[in-house]
């Protein structure tokens, strides 16, 4: 089985079962969509570990220890979305809606002006 989040939760279940249990993953690093990378020089990103949070809550009981939320480490952050572009360009979405007002104003005010009622 890979070394992603799924297969290393199979890994889980099957050793605690006493099965031997070979990991195999193909990347440089195990995780699969919990793992977080630098993406661009300098900027670190999760690569889809927002994923993590449909975990089913009874998997997470049984697999890690009652205390693992006191031993990870919290990260602020002020943006929800960073969407690169293939012209160099960026596009940030922001928890504050005037930074996200005035990210989207960078390319439509009409845009800007509406994303409050897409949302």
């Amino acid at each position: 089985m890979g070394g992603g989040h799924n297969g290393l939760v199979c890994a889980n279940y099957l050793a605690k079962e006493n099965m031997n249990v070979l990991v195999l993953e193909r990347r440089y690093k195990v995780g699969g969509a919990a793992v977080s990378e630098e993406i661009f020089p300098g900027y670190t990103f999760s690569r889809a570990s927002y994923l993590l949070s449909l975990l089913r809550g009874s998997i997470i009981e049984e697999i890690f220890p009652p205390n693992w939320r006191e031993e990870m480490p919290i990260y602020a952050r002020d943006m929800y979305s960073f969407t690169p572009m293939l012209n160099g360009e960026y596009m940030r979405l922001y928890f504050d809606k005037d930074k996200t007002y005035k990210e989207i104003s960078k390319f439509s005010k009409k845009d800007a002006v509406n994303y409050p009622k897409y949302q």
